[in-house]
This record gives C-alpha cells, structure tokens and sequence, in this order.
C-alpha cells in the first residue's frame, strides 16, 4: 500500500469527522436558539448560512471548523487521486 494512499484516506476520515462536528455544534445553536431555528436548519435549503450569519459573533467557531473538516476532506481526495488515479486510468 503506497503511504499516500494512507495519507489520503486518514485525511478524508479526519476532514468527515471535523465537518460533522461543526454541523452538529451549529444545530445544537440554531435549536438553542429555538426551535424553529433547528428545525428550519434541518430541512430548509440555505437557512444555516442566514442563521450563521445573523448570529455570527456565536456561531463562527463551528463554521470554522465545519470549513476545515471541508478542506481537509478535499485535499485527502485530491491526494487519494494522485495515489491512485493514474493506475486507474492507465489499466
């Protein structure tokens, strides 16, 4: 198994784990917030970016870390590719 190989999968489960993370914390704001807030948060398109950005001051901390898990999960992907896409795509 090549070590980029490894690298990519470990930073994709990371990037997943910390997206996750700050999905959650910023739902347990908007519910916090009221209920209407989570529940909107939950099945609304769009609704969580109004909500971070009316509430910004409470909010930025989860984003931040829901931006990192986003990035790390695509350069894990990206390095995934260069790892293994060109065996692929050569046979």
């Amino acid at each position: 198994m090549d070590i980029f190989f490894a690298i990519g999968i470990i930073a994709i489960g990371i990037g997943t784990i910390l997206s996750t993370v700050g999905s959650i914390w910023l739902l347990i704001l908007a519910f916090r917030e009221g209920t209407m807030w989570g529940l909107a948060a939950m099945f609304v398109p769009f609704v969580m970016l109004v909500f971070v950005i009316m509430y910004f001051g409470e909010t930025w901390q989860p984003m931040v870390i829901n931006l990192l898990g986003g990035v790390i999960a695509t350069l894990g992907l990206a390095i995934l590719y260069f790892a293994v896409g060109p065996e692929l795509l050569l046979g």
